[in-house]
This record gives C-alpha cells, sequence and structure tokens, in this order.
C-alpha cells in the first residue's frame, strides 16, 4: 500500500469508521450462572476500555494508539471466546471489525489483511452493516485495496458512494 492510498484510507475511514458500531444488538436472555455474568461484565469492561483508547487515537491522531487499541480489542474477543461468556456474536463481530479498523488507521494493512480473511473465516457469509447500509466487510476491503479489479468500478460492491467515488479517483490516476 502506497502513501497515498494509506491517505485516501485514513479520509475515508473517517467518514465510514463510526458507523461500525451503530447496529442495534439484542442483549442476551437466557439463564446465566455467576461465571457467565462475570465473563459479560469482563468484556463489557473490555470493549468500554479498548473503544476508549481508540477513541483517544482518534483525538491526537496517534497510529501508535490506534494499533494499541487495536491489540486491546482482539483480547477481548479472545479473552471472551476462552470464557465461552454468552456474548451476542454481533457485538464481538463489531469490536473484531473496529479492531481491523484500528489496524488500517495505524498503518498495519498486512495485520489487518490477516484479520480481514479470520474474520470472514470465522463468520463465514456473515457481515456487518455501516448505518448507510453498506457492508462493512467490502468496505475494508477496499480501504485494503484487496478488491478484485473486476468489482473496483465500485457499482459491483456494497460500499458507501464516498468510498466508491475514492476508489474511481485513485484508479483514474493510477492509469493516467
Amino acid at each position: 500500500m502506497n502513501f497515498q492510498r494509506f491517505n485516501k484510507a485514513m479520509l475515508i475511514l473517517a467518514l465510514a469508521g463510526a458507523g461500525i458500531g451503530c447496529t442495534a444488538t439484542q442483549p442476551y436472555t437466557g439463564v446465566m450462572d455467576a461465571d457467565a455474568v462475570v465473563a459479560e461484565e469482563n468484556f463489557r469492561d473490555c470493549r468500554r476500555d479498548a473503544l476508549a483508547m481508540d477513541a483517544s487515537a482518534t483525538e491526537n491522531r496517534s497510529e501508535a494508539q490506534f494499533l494499541t487499541a487495536s491489540r486491546a480489542m482482539s483480547r477481548c474477543v479472545d479473552e471472551t471466546i476462552v470464557s465461552g461468556a454468552p456474548i451476542d456474536d454481533e457485538a464481538i463481530m463489531r469490536l473484531q471489525a473496529q479492531s481491523i479498523l484500528a489496524q488500517i488507521k495505524g498503518g498495519d494493512t498486512a495485520q489487518a489483511a490477516d484479520a480481514l480473511t479470520a474474520f470472514e473465516l470465522q463468520h463465514s457469509g456473515r457481515d456487518l452493516y455501516l448505518i448507510d447500509s453498506a457492508s462493512v466487510i467490502e468496505t475494508l476491503h477496499a480501504l485494503l485495496g484487496t478488491v478484485p479489479a473486476s468489482a473496483r468500478d465500485g457499482q459491483l460492491l456494497n460500499v458507501s458512494p464516498a468510498v466508491s467515488a475514492e476508489i474511481k479517483r485513485i484508479d483514474y490516476w493510477q492509469t493516467h
């Protein structure tokens, strides 16, 4: 990923990133034992702290802080999966997507691409949607530059108009 593409990603992230956490989830309604309650509280606390780190990174525009926030988000997910806590799968997916986005903002696109591949494998056939109904997975692929050339015109991707326009602009300038 070249420097111009990274700058483009940062611009787009400002447009698209805030919407990842905006879809509603249903709380777990089953009966939980004390360990499950503690595990759920731990996940919520961990997520709150990781998202606060991400907000601080955004405020300070710090790549290092974005990478730290991404690691914190990944740790929350990993600990939750290991604990077997009955956390809503969509909440885990949202946090994983935000972690990938933080990796992109932090400049670690190789790790972000690996994490996106793992995300797709773990949640086979499932996706999240931004406020404008754009696909999170397709938007992350577009930001990482891992969209097939046949789909790069933006019409075959479920991405926001801003992302589509940016892809077209970059493709134009790379060929002219």
